[in-house]
């Protein structure tokens, strides 16, 4: 299952699916919620041995097909996702989040099924 798939499938499963991505050259988001691109940093590796390691700083967004303020525009193509977004209620702000910059999705509030009527 591609990351495209988990998340069509947990927006149906799900009230709201976080995102978690990284910074990205395609990524479209205010600059105030913009994940800092990232670094490189020293870390010990044992026995005096020193090394370095990428460190990403994540930023996460929270989509649903049944949120209180809708997301009336949200788009899932093979690029990424399209939506418009309110940070803080200051405002929209159209977003891309490109496939590339995922790093994982949270699910949150299971959906109830719909019954079947007999």
């Amino acid at each position: 299952m591609t990351i495209r798939e988990a998340f069509e499938q947990s927006l149906a499963d799900y009230v709201e699916v976080k995102v978690s991505f990284v910074d990205h050259p395609a990524l479209v988001v205010p600059p105030e919620v913009r994940p800092a691109p990232h670094r490189m940093e020293i870390v010990s590796v044992g026995d005096g041995v020193m090394d370095t390691q990428r460190v990403h700083k994540t930023q996460t967004f929270g989509y649903g097909l049944c949120m209180a303020k809708p997301i009336e525009d949200l788009v899932i193509d093979d690029a990424g996702i399209h939506a418009t977004l309110s940070f803080g209620g200051l405002g929209w702000h159209k977003t891309f989040v490109p496939w590339e910059a995922v790093l994982g999705l949270r699910c949150e509030g299971q959906r109830p099924k719909a019954r079947s009527h007999n």
